[in-house]
Order: C-alpha cells, then structure tokens, then sequence
C-alpha cells in the first residue's frame, strides 16, 4: 500500500486515491498549485491573501488549490503557475 500525497502542481486531482496515470492535465486558462481538486479551478486557495506570481515560494506560501489565468499572464494546459 503506497501513502497517499498532495496533488502535484500542473495536474488536478478530481478524486481520491488516485494512481499517477488517473490525474488530470490542469486546463488551459486555468493553473493548477498543488493539492488542486479541479482541471478548471475557479478560486485561488493559499495561505496568504495574495499570491506573488513573480516570488512564489513553498516557505512563504502553503499553496493548495489554482485559479484562474489572470489578466496579462498566459496559462497553457499543464500550468503549474501563470507565465
């Protein structure tokens, strides 16, 4: 029995106790942080009130969750963060 982990950035977990080859492919227009529930997250869900897309850091910023692809930023299918 392997242990359970959080959802790996990029990818979303729409289920629980999922295998690698189950996980979704975060969706275009949409980033995917770790932990993320959705292919197409609506909400952004950290630990702090905003999320620095220039400085992320795992210490700073217990990431869970995703968002959408904000204004003046590109969000391919797969993204982990906005570019």
């Amino acid at each position: 029995v392997e242990e359970c982990s959080v959802c790996p950035a990029a990818m979303a977990c729409e289920g629980v106790g999922l295998r690698a080859d189950e996980l979704t492919t975060c969706g275009e227009g949409f980033f995917c942080l770790n932990g993320s529930v959705s292919a197409n997250p609506t909400e952004l869900y950290t630990s702090v009130a905003v999320w620095d897309f220039e400085h992320p850091s795992l210490e700073q910023n217990a990431v869970l969750g995703g968002g959408e692809c904000p204004q003046g930023y590109y969000c391919p299918a797969g993204s982990a963060l906005p570019e």
